[in-house]
């Protein structure tokens, strides 16, 4: 973290602190430029964290805040580098939040609640290593279903208020309703589908001529109009993005009858890891290193690896 300061001897040692307080768990560097000050700022930090390796001090001449802030990352070793004015305190959780494993997410809706906007930016094009394994597939499952739910209780005060507009009205209870509560209720819905045919069968074997076919029409109806639902949600989303393949659109009717029973298990299983109120960890992927991208588009090799 680079912390250029120039004349902030009154407050570099708070800033220092705050900084080092953070949660993050990796690697943390500071490095504090003083930029020629004459109040001695960079005495009064290397005289409060002497023999802190954690903190570099370095006094350079007067040269203003961006000469100050390319001398520190010059000479800044880590992968990611975070800049901030000397006279700014952060609190623990500035720079990392362990409170959800959807840390996309989390960052998503807190900067919506914030006022912010998002763009979507169509060009940025990244490949993803999916899992080849049946157990990596659910615990990456999990890790999302658990994820939501942990930013579905941390924003919770968003939904239904209208003065964080979209995404209280509309994003956040679209998510509490149709990727929990919906999904965690479904299981019963396919029971209650299963005794009906059963039922209707029931009733036929025993009844034969006399038995009433609409009956067992109109619950054929119902559930293909429903499948017939979710197929059409999937096309239209496939021809608002013209470079997909379409004919995988058919594969929406059969994961209806396999994926979406793995994905009921899922949900159910992160509600309860959520009562009991344990720790959830990161969990791992293996990853095979098949994925690789070439002007844009992911390449044979991939393909044929994933």
């Amino acid at each position: 973290m680079i912390v250029p300061a120039h004349n902030e001897a009154k407050v570099i040692e708070k800033t220092i602190h705050s900084l080092l307080a953070q949660e993050y768990t990796g690697v943390l560097d500071v490095v504090v430029v003083d930029d020629g000050s004459p109040d001695g700022t960079g005495a009064v930090a290397r005289a409060a964290f002497d023999g802190d390796a954690r903190v570099t001090v370095f006094t350079k001449s007067n040269g203003g805040k961006a000469s100050a802030l390319n001398y520190g990352i010059q000479r800044a070793s880590g992968e990611i580098v975070i800049c901030l004015d000397a006279d700014t305190v952060f609190e623990p959780r500035t720079i990392f939040s362990h409170d959800t494993l959807a840390e996309d997410q989390d960052l998503t809706i807190e900067l919506r609640k914030r006022g912010w906007r998002i763009a979507y930016a169509d060009r940025a094009i990244a490949w993803t290593e999916a899992p080849d394994t049946f157990a990596t597939l659910l615990r990456q499952r999990f890790r999302w279903s658990f994820g939501t739910l942990q930013c579905a209780w941390k924003h919770r005060a968003t939904v239904l208020r209208a003065k964080y507009g979209s995404l209280g009205l509309v994003a956040m209870p679209n998510t509490v309703l149709f990727q929990l509560f919906f999904t965690a209720i479904s299981p019963l819905a396919d029971l209650l589908f299963v005794f009906s045919v059963l039922s209707v069968s029931v009733t036929y074997l025993e009844h034969g001529a006399t038995f009433a076919w609409h009956t067992g029409i109109q619950l054929a109806a119902i559930y293909l109009a429903f499948l017939l639902m979710d197929w059409l949600a999937a096309v239209i989303a496939f021809l608002l993005e013209p470079d997909e393949e379409r004919r995988l659109t058919w594969l929406i009717l059969i994961q209806r009858f396999a994926y979406r029973q793995i994905m009921y298990w899922v949900v159910v299983k992160s509600f309860i890891a959520a009562a009991r109120g344990g720790l959830v960890g990161w969990g791992t992927l293996e990853r095979k290193g098949t994925v690789a991208a070439l002007q844009g588009r992911v390449t044979e090799s991939a393909v044929e690896g994933t």
